[in-house]
């Protein structure tokens, strides 16, 4: 019975280690809101948070009323597809797209998503919205390395907030995950034998 009990102990113990090098790969949620913004719009420079940004502006959604008012989820401010054209966000090592909310700046209508892998169409999504309330949208989109969005009618601008990325594990993460896994089970089964 003792040995049985060591052997729960230690399968506890690299479970939890396990989970901790999991949870190294945690959620980041982007709320832009430690941007400098006005009502005017100031573009988004390549760097934040980690990616490249084309098109994609912030500003103080309080401020300026309408649907960006409404589509503030955290804080005061913000990003938008500057003048209806196409946004981006990229990284070239790749992310995983957990989720985001859209809400329409000047008349509700649909918000047209897509989610690349180098220049291959991997993940599309169109998210109808209000001007009233922000929209929840969960994506879970795995290794993208491009998101492009748009409007998918003549409906104007999207007000994005609140983005959730994960980075994607590297493969080494997962050896060190295995390997730790199969020291924890020749231990135990080492001290099985010697019983």
């Amino acid at each position: 019975m003792k040995l049985l009990a060591k052997y729960v102990k230690k399968t506890i113990i690299g479970a939890l280690l396990a989970g901790a090098s999991l949870g190294a790969m945690a959620n980041t949620t982007i709320t832009f809101d430690d941007l400098v913004s006005d009502t005017d719009g100031i573009e988004i420079a390549d760097g934040y948070a980690g990616l490249n940004w084309d098109n994609f502006y912030v500003l103080n959604g309080t401020d300026y009323g309408a649907g960006y008012a409404a589509g503030v989820v955290s804080g005061s401010n913000v990003a938008l597809n500057w003048y209806d054209h196409p946004a981006s966000f990229s990284n070239g090592a790749g992310f995983n797209l957990v989720s985001l909310y859209v809400t329409k700046a000047w008349y509700s209508g649909v918000t047209h998503i897509e989610g690349y892998s180098g220049s291959s169409l991997v993940y599309s999504a169109d998210v109808t919205s209000s001007t009233t309330s922000p929209t929840f949208v969960s994506l879970n989109w795995v290794n993208v390395t491009n998101v492009v969005i748009s409007d998918g009618d003549a409906s104007y601008h999207s007000a994005i907030d609140n983005i959730t990325i994960a980075a994607v594990p590297e493969p080494e993460t997962y050896a060190m995950l295995l390997a730790g896994l199969g020291l924890v089970g020749v231990a135990a089964r080492r001290r099985q034998k010697q019983a």
